[in-house]
């Protein structure tokens, strides 16, 4: 697995609704898995070695991945998941910037879609 995975969801219209089953099994799974929420992230490790963890960041309630709710989407939202505890904010604009590169992608593969639903 990379150092940090990035998962930016693209609100496009309407409320589509879904869950995110967050579950994380650090060490190969060769103990318990811990998940201690603050509100920057979840922090997830394993009772075998607590060394080994991993911070998963959202735009999305914590507490509701953690849960495993229903989330419904009305704006653009990302995910976050790394080896590495950030010392930097980590909000939706930092992350947008990030994904600058591929938002012209975006916006023409948007402009497609209307003209196809338009025909």
């Amino acid at each position: 697995m990379p150092a940090e995975l990035y998962r930016y969801i693209h609100w496009i219209k309407g409320k589509p609704r879904f869950k995110i089953n967050y579950h994380p099994a650090p060490n190969y799974a060769q103990g318990q898995v811990i998940l201690n929420i603050t509100p920057q992230y979840i922090e997830s490790y394993c009772s075998f070695d607590n060394k080994d963890r991993q911070y998963l960041y959202a735009s999305l309630s914590l507490q509701d991945i953690k849960e495993k709710k229903e989330i419904i989407l009305e704006k653009d939202e990302f995910l976050l998941l790394s080896y590495n505890e950030k010392v930097i904010p980590i909000d939706i604009e930092r992350e947008e910037n990030r994904i600058l590169p591929y938002a012209s992608i975006l916006a023409e593969l948007d402009r497609q879609k209307q003209e196809i639903h338009s025909i």
